[in-house]
C-alpha cells in the first residue's frame, strides 16, 4: 500500500496543476475594442479607414460585407480604401488575451446634392437646432453626444423635410442618420416615407419603411435607416420621419413624449 502513495500524490499534483492552468486561462482579460478611424463617414468618391489598438502583438481582422470577423477574415495592415457604401466590422486578437468585442461602423457613398430650397416641419427645438435644415445635407456626422451641436431635435412630432434640388437627381434610396438614447428620452423613428413629384407639383409615395418600436433599454448608439425604392429621377422630394411620439410602457417615463434626433439625409 505505501508504494501506491507516491502515485496517488503525483496524480493529485497533476490535477492541481491542470486546474491552476484552467483558472489562469479563465482570468485572461478581454482586449479593448479596436478603434475605427476615418475623416469621412459620408463620402462622394472614396475614403480611407484606419483600425487601431495600441498594444504590441495585437492582430486586427475586419470584414466589409456585414459578416462578423474572425481570424479567417481580412488582416488589417494598411488603411482600407472604401469606394462604396459599406458596413465595416473589426475584431482584435492577442495570444495572451481573449478576443475583443466586435466593433462596427457604417460608411456611405452619398451624392453631394445642391439644394435650391429646403424646409423642415416642425422647426427643430431651440436647444437642438444644429445648423438648421442645411445640417441634413452637409456630410457632417453627429457624435454619440446629442448635445454636440450637429443634431436637430424635435419632440413628440413627426418630421417632414422637403428638398427642391437645383438639378434633376437619380435616386434609389434615402438613408436617415439618427441617434438612440432612451435614457434621455431619445428614441429611434418608427417609420420612413419617401415622396417625389411626378413631373408636376403632385407628390406620390415612392418608398415606405416600417421600424419596430424599441422594446428595451439600450446604451446610446448611432443608427442608420435606409428606405429603398425603384430608381427614379426627380427634382423635388419629401422625407417623412415618424416619431415614436410616446415613451413605451417598459420605460420608467412611460407615456411621456419622445424626442427624435436627425443629423443627415444620405441620397444614393
Amino acid at each position: 500500500m505505501p508504494k501506491e502513495t507516491p502515485k496517488i500524490a503525483l496524480f493529485l499534483l497533476c490535477q492541481l496543476i491542470a486546474l491552476s492552468c484552467l483558472a489562469q486561462d479563465s482570468t485572461l482579460f478581454q482586449l479593448a475594442s479596436p478603434l475605427i478611424k476615418s475623416e469621412q463617414v459620408f463620402f462622394t468618391d472614396s475614403t480611407f479607414v484606419k483600425i487601431e489598438l495600441a498594444m504590441e502583438g495585437v492582430q486586427i481582422y475586419y470584414t466589409l460585407d456585414g459578416s462578423d470577423p474572425d481570424e479567417r477574415s481580412h488582416f488589417f495592415i494598411t488603411p482600407v480604401l472604401l469606394t462604396e457604401s459599406t458596413e465595416l466590422k473589426a475584431i482584435a486578437y492577442h495570444d495572451e488575451c481573449q478576443p475583443s468585442a466586435i466593433v462596427k461602423m457604417n460608411f456611405f457613398k452619398a451624392q453631394k446634392v445642391q439644394l435650391k430650397e429646403a424646409a423642415l416641419v416642425p422647426m427643430a427645438h431651440k436647444n437642438y437646432p444644429g445648423d438648421g435644415v442645411s445640417s441634413l445635407t452637409d456630410h457632417r456626422k453627429g457624435s454619440i453626444d446629442f448635445k454636440d451641436g450637429n443634431w436637430l431635435g424635435i419632440a413628440k412630432e413627426d418630421i417632414e423635410i422637403e428638398c427642391i434640388f437645383l438639378d434633376t437627381i437619380e435616386l434609389s434610396s434615402v438613408t436617415v442618420s439618427t441617434i438612440s438614447d432612451p435614457n434621455s428620452w431619445i428614441f429611434p423613428p418608427v417609420g420612413l416615407e419617401i415622396w417625389a413629384t411626378d413631373g408636376s407639383d403632385h407628390f406620390i409615395k415612392i418608398g415606405d419603411l416600417k421600424i419596430d418600436v424599441l422594446k428595451e433599454m439600450e446604451k446610446p448608439n448611432l443608427q442608420f435607416y435606409a428606405c429603398t425604392f425603384v430608381k427614379r429621377n426627380t427634382t423635388q422630394l419629401k422625407v417623412r420621419i415618424k416619431n415614436t411620439n410616446t415613451i413605451p410602457p417598459w420605460h420608467l417615463r412611460a407615456g411621456k413624449g419622445t424626442w427624435l434626433f436627425v443629423d443627415e439625409l444620405i441620397f444614393e
